[in-house]
């Protein structure tokens, strides 16, 4: 007996329209969709059948990243793939920015052949699909090759994952023979394993490492669209300097998060949204000017203006400034013109003055949600008024005290959080590419929940998600 469980039969209208633009709501839209494509597909027993051979988080995984990044290079939408923009996607885009094993890279064309099949035999329509098949089989063995290659790595999967690099000479231990600046000099280069000991010795020789972290900052400020690709040096240099609470280091960082976009996410990747607001918060000198700048400079990466947000609480959290201040400094923000028009900005001003529990701007921020001023996919009224309901004492307990709002402790330790490996570079034969039934398919229909920042943490801490996963 076959489950009554189905795909929609007909592509939603918005996937429809094509945008000229990058829409943060479209990027919403399209996670959703996935995540419950994945989650009813690895639910039913006749996709479970076809995706016997792959792990559940790699088929979830693989359909996250083609769906988003399609959309997010080329602004195609799931239903308007094209090959050229499939082959871009799966053969460079996704080596380059997804870090995962081996297998993964292995089965992706599969998975992603497969995961096709399923929806046109459910009447969701793919056009191309022909084409697009005929390209994930054409370049499956190239798609695990170009994963393979460090060449091919943009600088946050070259900081996950290091690899072995040609005709550079490098070092994975402290080089007695040497000095502390000609060890660092050496890792600026990404290692074959983690140069541990390289960073252990630059901790315990601050005076003399430091000059030359800065460099490193400087030099990839400067160079930040031509650095080799094996280039990692900042990134050492943001966390040990960030350790050191090097106050020299401040305006650099300061002027690295002015960088357009782009050239932020060669530099940062992940470590934008991740750790900028901790690297700010740590070196801090003292010049709130140039992190008001940041926010209110409306020119300037929307991502980096919030990790300038976030880094004001760490500085309260580590009594850098005083709490009134930044919630005065709240208010004035929503003064300003520039930031009132920008969603985004202010829902991030609405999450961090209730994390900071600002009494003072509730009313402003109630005005602005009845105005359709702030995007209610990052936060609701409803959620302002369940930190209302919490009071100060216990908001202020579990946000302020939060790791999220913490400076860089032990920046090797982070650092190690992040998986260096030593790379394998070798290519044993790929299988042949395995034939599927897709008769009787299973059909399925997607829910959706979104989880709120005052709800139950999805995973079981007890906490709420604004707590816990969403930092």
């Amino acid at each position: 007996m076959t489950e009554n469980i189905q795909i929609p039969l007909e592509n939603p209208k918005s996937f429809a329209v094509v945008d000229d633009e990058f829409l943060d709501e479209t990027v919403h839209e399209i996670y959703e969709w996935s995540k419950d494509v994945c989650k009813n597909l690895l639910a039913s027993k006749e996709a479970k059948l076809l995706f016997k051979d792959f792990e559940d988080s790699d088929v979830s995984m693989a359909i996250s990243c083609f769906t988003e990044m399609c959309y997010g290079y080329h602004l195609q939408k799931p239903g308007q793939w094209t090959a050229s923009a499939v082959k871009d996607v799966c053969l460079h885009v996704m080596p380059r920015k997804v870090l995962c094993d081996d297998v993964f890279f292995k089965n992706l064309a599969k998975i992603l052949s497969i995961f096709l099949v399923l929806l046109e035999k459910n009447g969701f329509k793919v056009n191309n699909i022909k084409s697009i098949l005929n390209s994930l089989r054409k370049h499956e063995y190239d798609i695990l090759k170009n994963a393979r290659s460090s060449s091919n790595w943009g600088i946050a999967k070259s900081m996950f994952k290091s690899a072995p690099v040609q005709d550079v000479e490098t070092i994975a231990s402290y080089n007695e023979d040497l000095s502390i600046e000609e060890n660092l000099q050496l890792i600026k280069i990404k290692q074959d394993d983690f140069p541990e000991g390289v960073l252990e010795n630059a901790r315990a020789h601050k005076d003399k490492s430091q000059p030359v972290l800065r460099s490193f900052l400087s030099e990839a400020k400067d160079n930040a669209n031509n650095l080799d690709q094996n280039y990692i040096g900042h990134c050492y240099a943001l966390y040990l300097l960030s350790e050191f609470r090097d106050q020299l280091a401040f305006p650099l960082i300061m002027d690295i998060a002015r960088l357009p976009e782009e050239e932020l996410d060669i530099l940062l990747g992940d470590m934008l949204t991740e750790n900028l607001h901790q690297f700010i918060g740590s070196t801090y000198d003292g010049n709130i000017q140039l992190i008001k700048e940041l926010i209110e400079n409306p020119a300037y990466c929307l991502w980096a203006r919030d990790a300038a947000l976030r880094s004001l609480l760490i500085l309260v959290n580590n009594k850098k400034l005083e709490r009134e201040y930044v919630i005065n400094y709240f208010d004035e923000l929503l003064n300003n013109d520039a930031i009132i028009n920008d969603e985004s900005m202010m829902a991030f001003i609405a999450g961090l003055s209730c994390d900071i529990y600002a009494e003072k701007v509730f009313e402003k921020l109630k005005k602005a949600f009845e105005s359709e001023k702030i995007d209610l996919e990052y936060i609701k009224w409803q959620e302002v008024e369940e930190t209302i309901k919490d009071g100060m004492e216990l908001t202020l307990e579990y946000s302020l005290e939060s790791s999220n709002y913490e400076m860089i402790e032990d920046g090797i330790e982070e650092m190690g959080r992040w998986n260096f490996f030593r790379g394998n570079n070798d290519e044993p034969p790929l299988e042949e590419y395995s034939d599927f039934d897709t008769n009787n398919v299973i059909k399925f229909e997607p829910k959706s929940k979104k989880v709120g920042r005052n709800d139950p943490c999805p995973c079981g801490s007890g906490k709420k998600y604004k707590k816990c996963c969403l930092n």
